[in-house]
Order: C-alpha cells, then sequence, then structure tokens
C-alpha cells in the first residue's frame, strides 16, 4: 500500500512539474513569438518608411526636375497638331482637310550640281560663309531647278571632300519654304516646324533628310558635319538626338542658324555651334527652353557646344531670319575672334577647304577646283549634289 501511495504522489509530482514546464515553456514560446512579431512589424514599419520617404524624396526630385517637364515649346506645337488632327477629322460629308498632317517621307535619287546653270550655286566651304552660302543656294534651286523630280520641291544638298584623312560629308538642311497650316508635298513647311518641336520623336522631314542622307551613300565611318536654317536646323537637332542616327551616322560637327534647338539634348561630344542675330526672334522661338513658365532646367552641354549671338547685318527689319542675312553676318565678322577659333576647328577636322588665295567664282563645275587657287597647293576633290524630298499622302 506504502509503495502504491509513494508511486502516485511520485506520478502526481513528475505530473506537475510536467505541466509546469510545459506552461513556462508555452509563456516562453509565446513572449518569444510576440517578441519577435512585434520586431518583424517594427522591421517592416521600419521599411516601409524608408521605402515610402525614398519614393517620395524621388517623387519630388522628379517633380521639381525641370528637365522631366515638358517644354513649352513642346506644349504648343503638341497642342496645335491636335486641333489640326479634330479639324481634319470632323464628321462633314465629302470633308478632307490635311492642317498639319504630317504624311510619310520619300527621297529621291542624287543630282550632281552642275555649277554652269547659275551663279547661286557656285558655293563651296572654303569658310564660314560658304557653309551658309550651301543653304543659300539650296534654297535657291529649290525655287528654280528645273531638273528636279515631278512633285518634289525640297532639296538636301551634300558636299563630298576628299581629303588625306578619308572623306568629309557636309549635309545642308534649308528651312521652312511654304508657311501654309495646310501640309503639302515640300515638307520643308510649317507643318514640319510643329511636328519636330512637339515632342513626339517623329517628324517627316527629318525621315525625309535621314532617307536622303541615305540616298547619298555616305561611306561607312566617313566624318558628317550638318549645317541648317531654322527649321533646317530644328531638323539636324531632332535627328541628332536620335540614338539610332548617331549610331548610323558619324556626324561630329553641326552648325545651326536661326533656328531653336535649345530644347534638344544632344551627345555632348557633338561639336554644336548655334548662330542668332540679336533681332531675329526665330532662334528663340523655343523660348530658351522655358518649362511652362517655370523657367529652364540647367544643362550641361559641355565645351564643345555653344551659341554665338551676332550684330545684325542690317537694321532691325532687315536682320530679321533671312538666309542671306547670315551668310552677310559671316563675311561681315570675319575679324570676330569667336568666328576664326570656330573655322580654324572646322577646317582642322577636314571640313573646310584651304583658303583660296584669290578671290574665287564664279566658276563652272568642270573649273572646280582649280589648283591656281591654292598657289599650286594640291587641289582637293569637291563634288556636291541634290537629294529631292517631299511629303506623301496614304489618299
Amino acid at each position: 500500500m506504502l509503495e502504491k501511495a509513494r508511486s502516485w504522489f511520485q506520478d502526481a509530482a513528475t505530473g506537475i512539474g510536467n505541466a509546469w514546464n510545459g506552461t513556462v515553456d508555452t509563456v516562453s514560446d509565446g513572449w518569444e513569438d510576440f517578441t519577435q512579431a512585434s520586431g518583424n512589424v517594427w522591421d517592416d514599419t521600419a521599411v516601409w518608411y524608408t521605402d515610402t520617404t525614398t519614393d517620395v524624396s524621388g517623387w519630388y526630385e522628379d517633380v521639381t526636375d525641370l528637365n522631366n517637364w515638358p517644354s513649352t515649346a513642346e506644349l504648343v506645337a503638341d497642342w496645335l497638331m491636335r486641333e489640326g488632327q479634330w479639324y481634319n477629322d470632323l464628321p462633314i460629308p465629302g470633308w478632307h482637310s490635311r492642317v498639319f498632317d504630317d504624311g510619310t517621307a520619300y527621297a529621291g535619287e542624287p543630282v550632281p550640281v552642275d555649277f554652269s546653270r547659275d551663279p547661286a550655286a557656285n558655293e563651296l566651304p572654303y569658310g564660314l560663309a560658304g557653309l551658309t552660302g550651301g543653304i543659300v543656294a539650296a534654297y535657291y534651286d529649290a525655287e528654280h531647278w528645273s531638273g528636279r523630280e515631278q512633285g518634289t520641291k525640297g532639296l538636301v544638298r551634300v558636299t563630298t571632300m576628299e581629303t588625306p584623312d578619308g572623306p568629309r560629308m557636309v549635309v545642308s538642311v534649308p528651312g521652312t519654304m511654304e508657311w501654309s497650316p495646310v501640309a503639302g508635298d515640300n515638307p520643308m513647311d510649317l507643318t514640319s516646324d510643329v511636328a519636330t518641336m512637339n515632342g513626339s520623336g517623329q517628324s517627316t522631314v527629318s525621315e525625309a533628310v535621314r532617307l536622303a542622307m541615305e540616298k547619298a551613300d555616305i561611306p561607312d565611318g566617313a566624318q558628317v558635319m550638318m549645317v541648317g536654317h531654322s527649321l533646317g536646323g530644328i531638323t539636324v537637332a531632332h535627328l541628332l538626338e536620335d540614338a539610332e542616327f548617331a549610331r548610323e551616322y558619324n556626324v561630329t560637327h553641326a552648325m545651326t542658324f536661326g533656328s531653336p534647338i535649345d530644347t534638344f539634348r544632344i551627345d555632348p561630344d557633338i561639336h554644336v555651334h548655334q548662330f542668332g542675330h540679336k533681332s531675329d526672334i526665330v532662334h528663340r522661338a523655343d523660348l530658351g527652353d522655358d518649362r511652362v513658365g517655370f523657367g529652364a532646367p540647367e544643362v550641361d552641354r559641355g565645351p564643345n557646344q555653344s551659341k554665338i549671338i551676332l550684330d545684325n547685318p542690317d537694321w532691325f527689319w532687315e536682320a530679321k531670319f533671312g538666309h542671306e542675312n547670315y551668310t552677310k553676318s559671316m563675311s561681315a565678322n570675319a575679324d570676330d575672334p569667336r568666328l576664326i577659333t570656330y573655322e580654324q576647328e572646322l577646317r582642322d577636322a577636314g571640313f573646310l577647304l584651304p583658303p583660296p588665295t584669290t578671290e574665287p567664282g564664279p566658276w563652272k563645275l568642270g573649273e572646280v577646283p582649280d589648283a591656281t587657287l591654292w598657289s599650286g597647293a594640291t587641289a582637293p576633290q569637291v563634288s556636291v549634289e541634290y537629294i529631292p524630298v517631299k511629303r506623301k499622302f496614304d489618299q
């Protein structure tokens, strides 16, 4: 009996001990679980707070960085394109309109320039005035060239100079020739002004210039300089901002005059020089890259890109934005240290012919180059061709 009692008490004590230990373990485990859960909640809260703070900070930086805002010029151009589309789509039986209808691009076959046709074409790039003069020639020939393809009026001019370091190509793009908001065959018109500035990344005139360069069969790796006036300069900047175009062509230099291109972000390794007249409002049409009245973003364009403002060649009204006036300015300001430095840069790069020792031109194509103009030096080999461009419509 005693043994049974002792055994019962031992079993009871063991049971009570196990129960106590279980209770202690349960409480301990519960506390550990509680503290771990609390820690997880705190960690999760801390992560959420950090992430949220980072997101808000990043959002604030994005919102306050004016580079992420559309420019005022882009918004106005986009609004005009939308209004044109709305007008073209009016539900009126028989209605047909092409207000700011950009169509599709076309480029014809290259045609060699015959300098014997007219004196206006007798411009070769032996100086800055020759580069702007090439644009003047393109404007003139767009109006008077009887040999162009039927229905084409826009022209892209390509000058090739053979140098000891390989060919140098100068692609010259004239500006706006048609001022009606109703788009026509010539892509160098008001519609292209709006389409190229609206920030969409698409423009028929830019694509037409790209096609013209393909037709010109520019050798792989050849160094290219692009020159543009007004819309032509906008087109040049629009293309140079395109990474695919930059991979396709080795454009090392660009020169624009009377062109509003501050809104474009061009690779700082490309040497870009903008020229404007003090009284020319066109090169200020982008409002200096203003962002909806909040000012322009700070952009480090590097030492290779600059803007040069020239004195007016004549009184205010005559200065405006005419391409001829920029050629006058290049000649009138030939002693300007900024122009001298830039001209030497282009000459060193091979984009300008050696300065002639006698007054050049007018000449015929067969007489160019004439070695006597360079005092017996090896005459450079030069050729010039036009590529006609146009805008096409589906119907």
